[in-house]
């Protein structure tokens, strides 16, 4: 193990300890408004933002686009706002228990998921920064003999590095 696997493994357990602290409820609803925040905001921005533009006299593409945020935040905040209030409601012994490990869980796995997509990134833009890499303290770090650097090459989250697969 070496410093940016080292680094990785810290990452991920901080966001372990994070989810403990916010409880499984409330990192849940967090991403459930993250990913509806998505999905509303491409699914209605563009009607939304049509009908403001003729209403304000904005470019179309400019109250889309703000449409678009709007919905987003919108979904977030209502998503964290509710998963604040039942958070509090978990206050017995079992219950506060099961809302701690839960997030300890939940954002361990967040942890791991923004490893790997930093490592992936890394992984991908190695190749083409070689000299960052032998003439400043990031030779330190000893990418060559990372354990994450080679599964994120080998599984990259952004791009496929090895190319189309021959089957």
């Amino acid at each position: 193990m070496n410093a940016f696997d080292l680094f990785c493994l810290v990452l991920v357990l901080a966001f372990g300890i994070w989810g403990a602290f916010r409880g499984l409820l409330r990192q849940i609803f967090g991403l459930i408004g993250f990913v509806g925040g998505i999905v509303l905001a491409r699914l209605l921005a563009q009607s939304f933002g049509d009908a403001f533009a003729k209403d304000l006299g904005l470019p179309v593409a400019v109250a889309t686009a703000a449409m678009a945020i709007a919905l987003f935040l919108v979904a977030e905040i209502a998503a964290k706002l509710i998963g604040r209030f039942l958070h509090k409601r978990m206050t017995g012994g079992f219950t506060k228990a099961v809302e701690r490990g839960g997030g300890f869980l939940v954002g361990t796995g967040k942890g791991l998921l923004v490893a790997w997509v930093f490592a992936s990134l890394i992984a991908l833009l190695r190749p083409h920064l070689e000299h960052l890499e032998t003439e400043t303290s990031l030779a330190k770090l000893d990418l060559p003999h990372s354990h994450v650097l080679s599964v994120a090459r080998e599984v990259n989250l952004i791009t496929e590095l090895r190319g189309p697969r021959k089957t």
